[in-house]
């Protein structure tokens, strides 16, 4: 004898795309392909110091919400040369942009990062510019895909 129960187990346990199934997430779902295609970015790398593809995601919105405000006390740190707070916020770039592929903007981060604790102001005053650049381009080339 069926029952009502029975039928909603069948329902719900049936494959995807046949009458009545639930869809089940396939691989590679939460990553746009678009991501992919950003040269600075490695994805793989990313996925695997995040986790899975969703939390690869999380971490890419969160990275690109945050640059309006990181950019902007990078600059600000360097007019008021604060080199103590620049090399923290160069710090914490340098391990966000790795977690996400990001790493030649990583790599551009630690550089930077060292030449503030060594007080190298010429060097952080050449690169910052085309770092934080680097680092808004890199932000809309996300943004654009999320």
């Amino acid at each position: 004898m069926r029952t009502e129960n029975n039928n909603m187990e069948n329902e719900l346990t049936k494959p995807a795309g046949e009458s009545g199934g639930i869809p089940q997430p396939q691989a590679g779902d939460a990553l746009p392909k678009t991501i992919r295609d950003i040269s600075e970015l490695n994805c793989d790398l990313g996925i695997d110091y995040c986790g899975d593809e969703d939390d690869y995601m999380f971490a890419l919105e969160t990275y690109v919400d945050s640059i309006p405000e990181k950019a902007e006390r990078i600059e600000k740190c360097l007019i008021q040369e604060d080199y103590k707070d620049y090399a923290i916020v160069m710090h914490s770039l340098k391990s966000m942009s790795r977690s996400i592929g990001a790493l030649a903007l990583s790599d551009m981060a630690k550089d930077l990062e060292l030449s503030a604790k060594s007080g190298d102001v010429e060097k952080l005053k050449d690169r910052t510019g085309a770092f934080t650049q680097a680092y808004r381009d890199l932000g809309q080339k996300i943004k654009a895909c999320l």
